[in-house]
């Protein structure tokens, strides 16, 4: 996600750090479900692609979901420190 044009976002978000963080907390899942678009139904032991590929899309709804809560924090946060 990146957060680029004052007209969308509040001039608070300019600076927002992208999805990236959220994902490089978990270095070892978020290489493991970057993996899983490698399918191979020889290896899958009877999965189907699409229940890896369903579990990787959860999981990066997920961290964006996240990444979406830690920035309107950050813009509270801003905005309470603007206020004092």
């Amino acid at each position: 996600m990146i957060f680029a044009t004052s007209t969308l976002l509040p001039a608070t978000l300019a600076g927002v750090s992208p999805i990236s963080l959220v994902l490089a907390a978990d270095k070892e899942r978020y290489i493991s479900h970057l993996t899983s678009y490698r399918f191979n139904s020889a290896e899958a032991g009877g999965r189907m692609f699409s229940d890896a590929a369903n579990e990787s899309l959860g999981y990066f709804a997920v961290a964006a979901r996240l990444r979406c809560e830690r920035a309107a924090g950050f813009e509270e946060g801003v905005a309470h420190i603007q206020a004092s």
